[in-house]
């Protein structure tokens, strides 16, 4: 049996490991454009989604977005996820919205 303070011990070890390790795989998708399922507008202004890697990220807020796939330019990396900017939409951009 191991010890419960070895046990916490390792626990935030392998915590610590498992956010520095988000955090570089998200910033090495910083600069590309990925495809961000919108899944909820925050109360900040921003929308939320996910790519398709499941990085978080964090558009401006456009309305009529919520539930489309679109796609995003990641900025800036955070403890959260990504910022990003929405590619221009255009005709050929690819916006689809996802029904339930």
């Amino acid at each position: 049996r191991v010890d419960i303070a070895v046990r916490k011990h390792r626990n935030a070890v392998l915590r610590s490991l498992s956010a520095k390790k988000r955090y570089a795989f998200t910033e090495a998708n910083l600069g590309t454009v990925r495809k961000v399922l919108i899944e909820q507008i925050r109360d900040d202004g921003t929308m939320e989604g996910w790519t398709e890697n499941y990085i978080p990220v964090r558009v401006p807020m456009v309305a009529g977005m919520e539930n489309a796939l679109i796609d995003v330019v990641l900025t800036d990396a955070d403890g959260e996820g990504c910022m990003g900017e929405i590619m221009a939409l255009s005709p050929d951009a690819h916006l689809s919205h996802i029904s339930a």
